[in-house]
């Protein structure tokens, strides 16, 4: 039994070790290409590179060649200004399709397309208010439905981007609207709003070519005196950048936060619609609606 035991302790103590090197294969690096424009501006375009977590190297790619073509056409090769960023001269237009190839040393070759949206679905917004103040600062908070009106065209899948702000008359931010809450399926079918994004996100798979009313709830604090501009922006978007903004959410919530350090969700992969490459290149088109609001308890003004 003793001859055993000590057998053993010979064998652990002066048992061989064999060092193991693993050899992780190298990835191939690939372009990233960032860009989001809408009608009546230029195309204002990143190029990165992918890189290793130890990489010492800069990121931007500045020897690339991007090529842009309208409805198939070449038109022009972007310009370089500086920090990865590239520029195209030509001022763009609505229900067009602009597509990007662009090539550097050591890359693949990577391609992508888009449209700008036409502006052909007519989007409007309506309040109704209910208030709680209290007497002794006061200030009042609002707990505020919205109304959202879309007249959608049939002819077409749409998909929407709609955020509000409160600004004074002469522009100045007075509170930026980042709570949204709604029962509506279109709003809550894809489970966003549990993230808490900063803006509704949309599309018209239930209501397509018909008009809608969307309501949802928000609020925000307003003194008595105050004179403020409700203004809404409504983005219609491409199906891609759709995609690729419902990802970004889903992705940057499940990495966790300082507040939620243990509530961590399985990876996302971010949508991305460059070929052979990561990242988004996408077109949208704007809406505006503007609602003055007066004072605390005062009336609003289409």
């Amino acid at each position: 039994m003793y001859r055993f035991l000590y057998l053993l302790v010979i064998l652990v103590v002066f048992g061989c070790n064999k060092q193991v090197y693993i050899i992780f294969p190298e990835n191939k690096p690939r372009l990233v290409v960032n860009s989001i424009f809408s009608s009546q501006n230029i195309i204002v375009l990143m190029v990165l590179q992918t890189l290793s977590y130890n990489s010492e190297k800069n990121d931007f790619v500045e020897d690339a060649t991007c090529k842009l073509f309208c409805d198939d056409v070449f038109v022009e090769n972007l310009i370089y200004s500086e920090q990865g960023i590239y520029k195209s001269t030509i001022i763009l237009e609505e229900d067009k399709k602009y597509t990007i190839e662009i090539s550097a040393h050591g890359f693949e070759t990577v391609i992508a397309n888009t449209i700008i949206p036409k502006t052909s679905s007519i989007i409007s917004l309506d309040t109704i208010h209910t208030a709680i103040f209290d007497p002794n600062d006061g200030l009042g908070v609002y707990y505020t439905k919205g109304i959202l009106s879309v007249i959608d065209d049939p002819q077409i899948q749409n998909f929407y981007l709609t955020k509000l702000s409160l600004v004074y008359p002469d522009g100045t931010i007075y509170n930026p609207i980042t709570t949204y809450r709604s029962d509506e399926p279109i709003f809550t079918d894809d489970g966003l709003l549990n993230y808490k994004p900063s803006f509704l996100l949309f599309n018209d798979n239930t209501f397509n070519g018909r008009n809608n009313n969307l309501i949802f709830e928000y609020d925000f604090s307003l003194s008595f005196d105050d004179t403020l501009l409700l203004i809404t922006t409504t983005k219609l978007i491409t199906e891609d950048y759709y995609k690729y903004i419902k990802s970004t959410i889903i992705q940057t919530n499940n990495q966790g936060s300082l507040d939620n350090p243990f509530v961590i969700g399985e990876p996302i992969q971010v949508y991305s619609n460059i070929e052979n490459g990561y990242g988004i290149f996408a077109g949208y088109n704007t809406y505006c609606d503007t609602i003055v609001i007066n004072g605390w308890l005062g009336s609003n003004d289409l």
